[in-house]
């Protein structure tokens, strides 16, 4: 279903705090750290440990690229040449994602030391959780170069992952550093403003009755409100209905699939959107040939033009469990 399927996706994943550094390699030995987008896309690259859950898709260690991938791991655009320790030799820096069915990525620089092997400078910063939705960076999109040999990177605070808005992120461009021997930020935003995608849909409704008419079927009315608590207007509205009856006449009109009477099928109906402060009543027609199914259950997602869904600032209220008398 799409609302705990996304629940599930934004309700885990960021990054560590903007401020806090991450330790750096020692510095090697070189006379450039230049290293070519086609060299790193088959070379054997060190890969800090992947955040929690990825353990089992995403290699860490000794990786070897093939073509810039390993496995569910991809080197992402193109490398980044910065002096980031002041030796006077550039170094490169490259954005590295692992994409099993979500997304983490790490910003890592490199070097060659005297033998010529590439070694690392560290990592420059990562998404993945732990964290907090909204909060912490979860997306890196891209990465440039930056005056004093620092590194920027354009970042966001959702993590992309099944069924979840593409666009459910802010962009912001932020800077890192190596200082003391640790990746800093320096520069750029540290909080994440209020996003435009993020609202809080409320979902309410009527206990269901249903009554036998001549023909002994089952017949009922499904009363479902949907109102919009949040400071953004909802460019679409999904809703979820789980129903064992199926859809009776009127109603469903707007709904790409429907139910055929069989336990825990869940049809998906799509809306326009909804105003701050404002709401829509629904109401659908149902009818079974056996006694009905004793509960309902109907879930609501803001989506976007492509019917993704956005993030919601609270979940809970997302779902409700309707019964049915009968």
């Amino acid at each position: 279903m799409r609302r705990s399927t996304l629940a599930a996706t934004l309700g885990t994943a960021a990054i560590l705090g903007a401020l806090v550094s991450t330790p750096a390699v020692a510095a090697p030995t070189a006379t450039d750290g230049r290293i070519s987008l086609t060299e790193l896309n088959n070379a054997t690259l060190q890969i800090p440990a992947w955040p929690s859950g990825d353990e089992g898709s995403c290699a860490h260690g000794a990786v070897k690229f093939t073509k810039g991938a390993h496995d569910a791991i991809r080197l992402h655009g193109q490398p980044v040449y910065s002096d980031v320790d002041h030796d006077g030799v550039q170094e490169t820096a490259i954005l590295v994602g692992c994409h099993p069915q979500w997304s983490d990525y790490q910003v890592l620089a490199f070097e060659r030391n005297a033998a010529g092997k590439i070694v690392s400078r560290g990592q420059v910063l990562r998404s993945g959780p732990p964290g907090r939705p909204g909060k912490d960076i979860m997306q890196i999109w891209q990465i440039a170069g930056a005056p004093n040999g620092d590194i920027r990177a354009d970042v966001g605070e959702y993590r992309p992952c099944c069924m979840a808005a593409s666009d459910s992120s802010q962009h912001q461009w932020r800077t890192y550093g190596l200082r003391d021997k640790a990746w800093k930020q320096t520069g750029g935003p540290t909080v994440f403003g209020q996003n435009p995608h993020v609202t809080d849909l409320v979902v309410t409704g009527q206990q269901v009755v249903m009554k036998q008419d001549s023909k002994k079927i089952w017949r009922g009315i499904l009363t479902v409100t949907v109102r919009n608590a949040g400071p953004t207007m909802v460019k679409y509205t999904g809703i979820d209905i789980v129903a064992g009856s199926p859809h009776g006449t009127t109603g469903w009109e707007h709904c790409g699939s429907k139910p055929n009477g069989e336990p825990d099928l869940t049809t998906t109906c799509t809306y326009g959107g909804i105003a701050p402060g404002r709401s829509m009543t629904l109401r659908y027609g149902l009818y079974s040939v056996k006694a009905p199914t004793p509960t309902i259950r109907v879930d609501v997602t803001s989506l976007n033009a492509n019917r993704q869904g956005y993030p919601d600032s609270n979940y809970r209220n997302n779902a409700i469990t309707i019964a049915v008398k009968h």
